[in-house]
């Protein structure tokens, strides 16, 4: 059953999808790896970690979100289950920074996250990660 949000939640959620970006922008991310790479990995873990942190969204409904939109892309002729488990563990990654830290500001949780995803690695950002065949059973 797909998860039906309403128009404001749509719009919050768009907004939050744009700071993401700026955010990856402020962070000098490189824009050449929106697809699969370390931009990609950044701004699905930033984007779930803000919806958490919405007072109108929250956890529950970041992780359904996050699913339907991995349910969506599967229909697409050129999905990869690789990149399903990929953008599920990072937007994992995020909403886990986001509720164990729930006083951060948007920019210091996208510090945290570039400094524990991208710099020590937390995230998943590239097809070849060993992780995404060790976490297929877990998705």
């Amino acid at each position: 059953m797909m998860f039906d949000y309403t128009q404001e939640m749509r719009e919050r959620i768009d907004e939050l999808s744009k700071e993401s970006t700026e955010q990856a922008i402020r962070l000098r991310l490189d824009p050449t790896t929106q697809h699969n790479g370390e931009w990609d990995a950044f701004r699905h873990a930033y984007s779930s970690g803000r919806i958490v942190q919405d007072y109108l969204l929250g956890e529950s409904v970041a992780r359904k979100i996050g699913f339907q939109h991995e349910q969506e892309n599967s229909r697409s002729p050129y999905w990869d289950w690789r990149e399903t488990i990929m953008d599920l563990h990072n937007n994992e990654f995020g909403r886990d920074i986001a509720r164990l830290n729930p006083s951060f500001t948007p920019k210091e949780l996208a510090s945290h996250i570039y400094k524990r995803g991208i710099v020590e690695n937390g995230l998943i950002q590239n097809l070849a990660d060993p992780r995404i065949e060790e976490y297929k059973e877990y998705y």
